[in-house]
Order: C-alpha cells, then sequence, then structure tokens
C-alpha cells in the first residue's frame, strides 16, 4: 500500500470524523479537501486509483459517524458504509478525470461537483442527508444564517469553495496568493454580516404566544413494546404530564409512539390519555401506531403522530412519510420477496410499515390571546430532509415539532447529531422547532439555531418553553428548489464540456 495514499486518506477522513457533531470542531472542515487535491495532482495516479482511495476514505469516515446504526441494525450499518462511499469514490473520480483534463482549474469544479451528489444522494427511498457538510458547521450559527436563502447545501457549497481557495493560496505562486487570501476573508465576512444581522432581526420583538411542553419519558425502546408494560408506560407519561408546573399550556408533546398501540382502534386505551387531556385542559400530541388499510382489504401499519384536541373528541393524525429502509420497511419486496424472505431467515427485525402520503397542518387556539395558530409534526427520519419539511411551511405551518425516538442508539453520537440536523431545519425556514424525544435529546430550537432549551440524554424530563408563530416564510421556503436545480444543471454542463473534444483545451492546464 502507498504510504502517500494512506496517509491522505487517513487525514481526510480523520478530519472528516473531527469536524462532525457532535464535535463542535466544524472549522478544521475547511481544510479537509487539500489533502485529497494534492492525491488528485500526483502524475502516478490514476483514474482508478482515484475511485478507489475515495471510497476508502467515505468507508472510514461514515464507520467512524454512523457507527451508531449498528446499535440497531447490523446489517444496514454494513449497507450504509459500503453504499454512502461510492459517492465519494465518484468525486474524486471525476475530479482525477476534470484535472487530466483542464489541469488545476478543474478544482474549481469542486464545489458544483460535491454539491450536486449531495442532492442527488438525498432522493428517493434510500435517501441520506445525516453526512452532509453543512451540518459540520452547525456550531458556527452567524456563519450559516444564509441557509435561509440556499438551503443547507449552499453551507455544503461555501464549505468545498473555502477549500479549494485554501488550496489555491498553499499551492499559487506568490504574486497570486493575495487574491485567494481576499477571496477567503470575503467569503467568511459576507456570510457573517448577514448573520449577525439575521439574527437580530429574528431573535428581538418576538411574539412568544404559544406555550409548549415537552415530555421525554426515557423509556426502554424495546420494553415499551412488551404488553405487560403498556400500562407502566402509560402512567410514566401521565405523571410527567401533570408534574409540570405550567399550567396555561397550549400544546403537550410527547415522543414517537409513547404509546405502543392502536390508540386509534383501542377505546380504552384512548379513554385513559383523553382524561389527561381532559383533566389539565391541554391539547396533546402524541406519538403512536395506525393502521393503514388499501383496496383490497389489506392493512399495514403506519408510524404517526395523533392530536388530541381539549373538548373535541375527533383524532386528526400525521403518518412518517420518509421510512427508514431495511428498519421500518424492506424496498422493492413486491419484485424481490426472496431478499425479504431472506432477511426473515436472518431473525433481523425488519418492520413491514406504510408510508404516509399527505402533508398534515395541524391547528389549536392559544390560551393567551385565542389566537389560532398552525403547526405540523415530522416524525424521526423525515426531519433530516429539508424538502420534505420545507413542504409543512408552504402549506401554512407556523411552528414545527419533531417526535423522535433515539433510545434505538443508546449512549452513542446518533442522537446528538439529529439534533443538530434539527439546527439547519430552523434556519432554513425560520421557524421555532419543538424537537421532542423518547430518551433525548429533546429541546426547543429557536428561528436561528439557537438551542434554547435541552434536556440530556437517558433522563426522564420536561420542558417548557414559550415559542413565537411563524409570521412569513423564509426566501428557501418559498423558492427552494431554485439553488440545487441550479447546481444540477452546472454539474451537467461541467461534465458535457469536460467531455466535448475542444481544440486548444491544453490551454487550460
Amino acid at each position: 500500500m502507498n504510504k502517500f495514499y494512506f496517509l491522505t486518506v487517513l487525514a481526510t477522513s480523520v478530519i472528516l470524523i473531527g469536524g462532525t457533531p457532535p464535535s463542535p470542531l466544524g472549522i478544521i472542515v475547511f481544510i479537509v479537501f487539500i489533502p485529497l487535491f494534492y492525491l488528485i495532482e500526483r502524475e502516478k495516479t490514476t483514474l482508478k486509483n482515484c475511485f478507489y482511495w475515495g471510497f476508502f476514505t467515505g468507508v472510514i469516515w461514515n464507520s467512524g459517524t454512523l457507527y451508531w446504526i449498528a446499535w440497531a441494525t447490523f446489517p444496514g450499518f454494513l449497507g450504509t458504509v459500503l453504499y454512502l462511499p461510492l459517492y465519494f469514490g465518484v468525486f474524486c473520480f471525476v475530479q482525477k478525470w476534470l484535472f487530466d483534463k483542464w489541469g488545476k482549474a478543474g478544482f474549481f469544479a469542486a464545489p458544483i461537483l460535491w454539491t450536486g451528489l449531495e442532492i442527488i444522494q438525498a432522493k428517493g427511498i434510500f435517501g441520506f442527508t445525516w453526512q452532509s457538510l453543512a451540518y459540520t458547521q452547525t456550531f458556527n450559527l452567524r456563519f450559516i444564517q444564509f441557509a435561509d436563502v440556499t438551503g443547507m447545501y449552499g453551507v455544503t457549497f461555501w464549505v468545498v469553495l473555502i477549500n479549494v481557495l485554501m488550496y489555491f493560496f498553499i499551492t499559487g505562486i506568490k504574486k497570486q496568493k493575495i487574491y485567494f487570501a481576499v477571496s477567503i476573508v470575503v467569503l467568511f465576512v459576507i456570510p457573517l454580516l448577514y448573520g449577525i444581522y439575521s439574527v437580530r432581526k429574528f431573535t428581538s420583538n418576538q411574539d412568544r404566544d404559544v406555550n409548549v411542553s415537552i415530555v421525554q419519558g426515557n423509556i426502554d425502546p424495546y420494553k415499551k413494546w412488551i404488553p405487560s408494560f403498556v400500562d407502566s408506560n402509560y402512567v410514566i407519561y401521565r405523571q410527567l404530564s401533570f408534574e409540570i408546573e405550567e399550567k396555561d399550556k397550549d400544546l403537550l408533546v410527547w415522543p414517537e409512539t409513547a404509546m405502543p398501540f392502536y390508540i386509534r382502534f383501542r377505546y380504552n386505551r384512548l379513554k385513559q390519555v383523553r382524561e389527561i387531556v381532559d383533566s389539565l385542559n391541554v391539547n396533546l400530541l402524541t406519538g403512536a401506531p395506525d393502521y393503514y388499510w388499501d383496496n383490497k382489504g389489506s392493512g399495514r401499519p403506519l408510524n404517526s403522530a395523533f392530536l388530541l384536541k381539549r373538548g373535541i373528541n375527533k383524532l386528526s393524525s400525521y403518518s412518517k412519510i420518509h421510512l427508514v429502509p431495511f428498519s421500518e420497511f424492506v424496498p422493492f419486496k413486491d419484485k424481490f420477496p426472496f431478499f425479504e424472505n431472506f432477511l426473515k431467515k436472518l431473525n433481523l427485525d425488519v418492520g413491514d410499515f406504510a408510508a404516509g402520503d399527505s402533508i398534515v397542518v395541524f391547528s389549536l387556539v392559544t390560551k393567551k390571546n385565542d389566537s389560532k395558530v398552525k403547526f405540523s409534526t415530522a416524525i424521526c427520519f423525515d426531519s433530516i430532509f429539508p424538502y420534505l419539511i420545507r413542504k409543512f411551511f408552504i402549506n401554512g405551518a407556523q411552528f414545527l415539532v419533531i417526535i423522535t425516538n433515539d433510545g434505538w442508539f443508546g449512549r452513542t453520537s446518533g442522537p446528538y447529531q439529529h439534533q443538530r440536523i434539527a439546527v439547519l431545519r430552523a434556519i432554513e425556514n425560520r421557524s421555532w422547532i419543538v424537537r421532542c424525544a423518547n430518551t433525548g435529546i429533546s429541546c426547543f430550537i429557536d428561528p436561528v439555531g439557537n438551542i434554547v432549551k435541552s434536556t440530556k440524554l437517558n433522563e426522564a424530563a420536561t420542558l417548557t418553553e414559550n415559542i413565537s408563530k411563524l409570521k412569513t416564510n423564509s426566501f428557501f421556503t418559498k423558492h427552494g428548489l431554485i439553488f440545487p436545480e441550479i447546481i444540477l444543471i452546472i454539474s451537467v454542463l461541467i461534465l458535457i464540456v469536460a467531455a466535448a473534444p475542444i481544440k486548444g483545451r491544453e490551454e487550460l492546464k
């Protein structure tokens, strides 16, 4: 094994792992691609080598940051750390190809290509945005406020562009260094100025007239489904709810599958939950399974959230849209039934959930001034997809509730990473986010990404906060598809131009 290549891969992987939440050292990611650019420049480096070493880098990076998936499903972990690195390998392959065509000028395509691959990676039933470079910057709030215009992919583009300029500053001739240095400073100062302006604008003069309480039950995710434990589960949530001192709660939130039974069809259980709603005179949002019946009369479970409103018997619900592959469902099982049978033989606990198909906006009336407020709920995996969350606000939501059960991942970095992802959802849509997790981490996030209040991991706890309603949708909420469409179009044009047989191309090198 070539020592230079190995050290390059190791350095890149260590920087990526070290800059990923829960680490607050995201600033180190601004130099992460420099070792790879050196690797690509070497004459002995081939296209095949670039793909291989890029893939190897991705394996180490994903293993070091997504190891917590193995707590819930080891086959799922293996699939993830072998699938996601393909994108890294493709990126390095294409960058080497462009370098062979255009020389160092090809590195200026890196921000477009990397961002384009992140956009593609988020699409389809295998979509996954967890490893976006944008999330490495969620501790640097004043620098990423422009996400309300570009979304998280703008932050990714910014990070990679600074990497490119850093590389040219280090390797460029002396006369050019000043231009790259000035460019780097400008790319930090402009976001910072916009961030300072945004923080002042969205944290001042807020009418915090919606009172919300969170209950974090901290119940073993495996134990809660045992039939004999259902009563104890209910008692825990009831007791914690009654311990909240705030009497004028507008909304009480319980986490994903807090009630581990089909609440719509279990009248006695539903009656118990309604007793809490009536006693506390509060609207309750709780996670619970539901059931979907198709035209043929066969049914499949849904992972849902139910709103029980005070004084109203009718149930409102939302069902999780983006399910977790090989955890909540088996992809393409109708076309490849043998694969599902194979998983069953391995005794893998894979669910058979149906995906929700509707964007739901709930409404309630506040106690403070009898005003109507609208909100939506995202369930766990839903929250990592910015363009799904954006749809809730387009349809009228004025704040977002995220309910989740990160207890499957134990005391790992998974719950902390999931919390930081919600920070960008708040900034993108300029909305308060109420995050309620079974074992943690529950929190309130304001419109500029500040975590205002937070629980600790693996503790039974409650939180209460007054939040404000969204008044005007952000540019991202209104026009969020513009930036990724531009990125994808330019990516295609770069590949077309590079592939075209143009005379004089050697002059670019």
